[in-house]
């Protein structure tokens, strides 16, 4: 993740209409006897979004509908772990696995996910907190990751770390981060979680490319004939943009998916391409060079520009709902938040 620019997400509104949303916002968060999740959603989606941190700290939770009357407790579950490998005489994998086998309450974290945790860890939240602070901050990241695998009880993925990150710097409170992000894995996250990739590759392969053809025939075609496959997305899908973006648009797109479908951060890639098609064009016709091309062209996007993408994004789900491009829900019928998708959709 990079660093927060200068320019908040809140300039691309005026003074007015700032203080106007901030206003439906704070009326929507105290609605009487519960938030009106509708209204929060559209102010989510709409220009600008939920605006500041502030702001989100006290939506996001409500987005996931997280009760904070009874959050998990995050224990230093990481930093017992890291003085545990310090100590051991073990190798990497008989180490993890005999921690593993000593926290039996931890059961659905396996041995290879806190190994590439603790690869992780380290290169996350750079840029984002003053260094004295940094390696405290990631110790808690890494026991904030440890307990959403422990409740969520699905594969670790990198990329995970980027998103539980994103919470944790937005949100400050590592129990709320991790219940967040625990919700989230049984919604949003589901697919990526999975003991394969196969579900992602699937979702891939049905959505990016033919939503872009509905969106934008001319570069689909040009993007197909040059032979350059969807999976540059992956990253963007499997972070949230959060390893791409800086903090603040990272934060806006954020916004955007915990109001949304699970499918949105496919949509969003197929807008963000519609978008950059000059970018993406403009160069010499050939396989490496646009792949580069469009692999970088999330970067360099203002902020007024992404609202665009937001905004293009919402209008083509609208007009093409998931169930109609051949990605069903049959993975969360049933699931544990399989009443709050629907309100979803």
């Amino acid at each position: 993740m990079m660093p927060s620019s200068s320019s908040s997400e809140a300039s691309v509104l005026s003074p007015t209409a700032l203080a106007t949303k901030e206003s439906a916002i704070l009326h929507a968060l105290r609605s009487s006897p519960s938030v009106s999740l509708t209204v929060l959603r559209t102010l989510a989606l709409t220009r600008g979004g939920l605006l500041s941190s502030r702001l989100r700290r006290l939506a996001w939770h409500k987005l996931c509908s997280v009760d904070k009357s009874s959050l998990p407790q995050v224990k230093d579950e990481y930093k017992n772990y890291l003085r545990h490998m310090s100590a051991s005489s073990q190798d990497e994998k008989k180490g993890a696995a005999s921690w593993a086998k000593e926290h039996p309450h931890l059961s659905n974290v396996s041995p290879q996910a806190l190994a590439q945790v603790s690869r992780d860890v380290p290169r996350s939240l750079s840029g984002l907190l003053p260094t004295g602070r940094l390696r405290a901050r990631q110790k808690t990241l890494g026991s904030v990751i440890i307990r959403v695998l422990s409740d969520a009880g699905g594969e670790y993925y990198q990329g995970l770390h980027s998103i539980c990150g994103l919470l944790l710097v937005v949100l400050e409170d590592p129990c709320l981060a991790s219940a967040v992000a625990t919700r989230m894995s049984s919604v949003h996250l589901f697919d990526f979680m999975r003991p394969t990739f196969s579900p992602l590759t699937l979702a891939v392969n049905s959505l990016v490319y033919p939503l872009l053809l509905v969106l934008d025939p001319r570069l689909h075609a040009y993007l197909k004939g040059v032979g350059v496959e969807p999976f540059f997305s992956l990253e963007w899908i499997l972070t949230w943009f959060s390893h791409t973006l800086d903090l603040d648009m990272a934060s806006r797109l954020f916004d955007v998916f915990l109001s949304s479908h699970q499918s949105m951060p496919y949509y969003v890639t197929a807008s963000l391409l519609s978008h950059r098609r000059q970018h993406i064009t403009s160069g010499v016709y050939d396989h490496g060079e646009c792949h580069g091309r469009v692999a970088r062209c999330a970067s360099g996007v203002s902020a007024s520009e992404w609202e665009d993408v937001i905004e293009g994004s919402v209008r083509l789900m609208a007009a093409r709902p998931p169930s109609g491009m051949g990605v069903g829900r049959e993975a969360m019928a049933g699931g544990p938040c399989a009443s709050w998708v629907a309100q979803c959709d």
